[in-house]
């Protein structure tokens, strides 16, 4: 394992990910008048990964998720409306 490209493999996964998970994103504009509902499971800060299969594995237990293009980074630099967490 000590030989192993850890950088390679990664990128490989990466790649593999976003060539499988493309059609699934969202775009702002799409997005612009939806209601969001637990978003926490759907985006992540950059709009990667963790978003990308966690759309890929909602959509496989036939829910309409779609993940966020740019994250929510992207979405904050567009000057997009954001809310804080409910007290709880």
């Amino acid at each position: 394992m000590a030989h192993i490209d850890w950088a390679a493999v990664y990128e490989r996964y990466r790649l593999a990910v976003d060539s499988a998970s493309e059609a699934l994103g969202a775009a702002q504009d799409e997005v612009a008048g939806a209601v969001l509902v637990d978003v926490l499971i759907v985006y992540c800060v950059h709009g990667h990964e963790v978003s990308r299969i966690t759309a890929m594995r909602l959509r496989a237990a036939d829910l309409k998720a779609r993940y966020l293009r740019g994250g929510i980074e992207g979405w904050q630099a567009a000057g997009r409306p954001l809310a804080d967490k409910a007290a709880g």
